[in-house]
């Protein structure tokens, strides 16, 4: 889009033109839109970048063919990432409606909503910036609303991936040489591959070529952040968990594994013909998970090398000190892995298969009794978690939300299962590290399952709470709070914990306080 004034101040009248769309389907309902008649005639009465046939983000995925992903996810209920799509497409298109409807007599308003709306979801610069000089004609200030706005790039975006296949989009839509019903097939309506994946990496093969090149510091057998486990042996207990996808915790450690490999080799792929970047890449990945400054400071001074800074990097990558750390608790059994470690005095076999004998397997059960612990809680920090409270006033009160956690938890075949597994263990062990030396004033590991559940929510009520706890202990809540696992989806009051197309609000009011016929009608068949 060019951006001389001329053409633009026509185009940024028109481009604010945009009002209130047609009413938004519920969860689980089909929405179905032609994109391409919509862009047609914005492109007609603004810009030919707007044409179906144009790419006007330059992605390789021309602007009809991407929005007509969009259209079908949104037009298949049956679709896993069906529900969150078409909430964060309303959210975004009516957001937009409402703050430029002062300019609905003028132009195609239920056009130009439905395709900003969309495009928002892929989180791209290009697109942000057409809105980012369209809100100079809004009463908002963009740097604000912009914060507002839902994206799901891992979803929509060319290097996202839409049926959760491991293919992006892109690929998917090269593969077909552009012909949009069997990308369509491919990209969104093919069946995804199991997210489980088996992925064996020799991390001692790649630490020797580091202490080789780089510094013996990083050799199997040294202790670089002297946490009390080898170089060696903490990786290989990430390595064991990469390579058995019956692991309840694989899925998570994989995907997160994966994204900071992906995202440090991108980074640094220019140096690719001077270093064994793939191998820095994939140890350093592997250490993020730890969240140790020790570790964090190696990567600082990779950092310092690159394009990016570390200040500005850090935050996308991700951590799981409550599953990896030495602190931290990969079985979920209360056992840290130090522990493990210690007590296996050294023998890496014993240490990796005593760590993981206890973990959690894909189908077994986690049986929480979160009433006890609510009223434990309660006794000692006051009527807030009573479970007839209702914390967060989202018309669910406390012991009905966890008792749907709880539900989850004890239901491997429920859809949510995995998800909720994951964070809860996570997010559970990650507090109780964090205030461990507090464990002999306060129930700490009862604050810890309710808290761990709770952040699931991702709701402020509930994040105000560790925000201030946060104050007693030496880690900030701002570098933390990533670290947590959410899982609204499921188990939020507005979230659909079987995918039926109903909120887990509107059961529980359906179901009028009863908490079996609550949890009967929230999960269905895989209660």
């Amino acid at each position: 889009m060019d951006s001389g004034v001329p053409k633009n101040v026509c185009s940024l009248v028109v481009l604010c033109a945009v009002a209130a769309f047609a009413g938004v389907a519920s969860a689980g309902e089909a929405i179905e839109l032609d994109f391409d008649e919509k862009l047609a005639e914005v492109a007609d009465e603004l810009d030919d970048d707007f044409a179906p046939e144009a790419d006007f983000n330059e992605d390789g995925i021309n602007n009809g063919d991407g929005l007509a992903m969009l259209a079908a996810i949104l037009a298949n209920p049956e679709l896993e990432a069906h529900p969150s799509v078409c909430e964060a497409f309303a959210h975004n298109r009516d957001l937009i409606a409402d703050d430029f409807s002062m300019f609905a007599i003028l132009y195609p308003v239920d056009q130009i909503a439905a395709i900003l709306g969309g495009w928002m979801l892929w989180d791209d610069a290009a697109f942000d910036e057409s809105l980012e000089a369209l809100y100079d004609f809004s009463a908002h200030n963009w740097s604000e609303r912009k914060e507002d706005l839902i994206r799901l790039p891992d979803i929509m975006a060319g290097d996202g991936d839409a049926n959760g296949d491991g293919t992006t989009n892109l690929d998917h839509y090269e593969a077909v040489d552009g012909d949009r019903e069997s990308f369509l097939n491919a990209a969104v309506r093919g069946e995804p591959a199991p997210a489980a994946e088996a992925l064996e990496i020799d991390f001692d093969a790649k630490l020797e070529v580091l202490a080789d090149t780089v510094d013996d510091s990083l050799a199997p057998g040294e202790d670089l952040n002297r946490d009390g486990i080898t170089n060696g042996d903490g990786l290989a207990l990430l390595a064991a968990i990469l390579a058995e996808p019956e692991l309840a915790v694989h899925e998570g450690v994989h995907e997160a594994f994966v994204t900071n490999r992906d995202r440090f080799v991108a980074d640094f792929e220019a140096l690719a013909a001077m270093y064994p970047v793939e191998d820095i890449g994939t140890v350093l990945a592997g250490w993020l998970l730890w969240d140790d400054s020790s570790l964090d400071s190696a990567v600082r001074q990779v950092y310092d090398y690159g394009p990016v800074s570390w200040d500005e990097r850090q935050r996308d990558f991700i951590r799981l000190p409550g599953i990896l750390a030495a602190d931290g608790d990969v079985s979920g059994d209360g056992v840290t892995n130090l522990e493990h470690y210690e007590a296996a005095d050294g023998d890496r076999d014993e240490f990796v298969q005593a760590t993981l004998a206890e973990a959690l397997r894909l189908g077994q059960p986690i049986e929480v009794d979160f009433e006890t612990k609510l009223n434990t809680v309660a006794e000692a920090l006051g009527n807030d978690f009573a479970p007839s409270t209702d914390l967060n006033e989202d018309g669910i009160p406390n012991g009905a939300g966890l008792a749907l956690v709880a539900a989850i938890l004890d239901a491997p075949d429920s859809p949510a299962h995995r998800a909720v597994s994951e964070a809860y263990l996570n997010n559970r062990q990650l507090i109780v590290r964090d205030f461990d030396t507090f464990a002999f004033l306060y129930p700490v590991q009862e604050i810890a399952a309710i808290l761990g559940a709770w952040l699931m929510w991702n709701d402020p009520e509930f994040d105000e709470l560790p925000r201030q706890l946060y104050g007693f202990v030496p880690a900030d809540w701002d570098d933390r709070e990533p670290g947590f696992l959410r899982a609204p989806v499921a188990v939020a009051a507005d979230g659909d914990a079987n995918n039926d197309g109903v909120t887990n609000l509107e059961h529980y009011e359906a179901a009028d306080g009863d908490l079996g016929a609550f949890l009967d009608a929230a999960l269905g068949e895989n209660r």
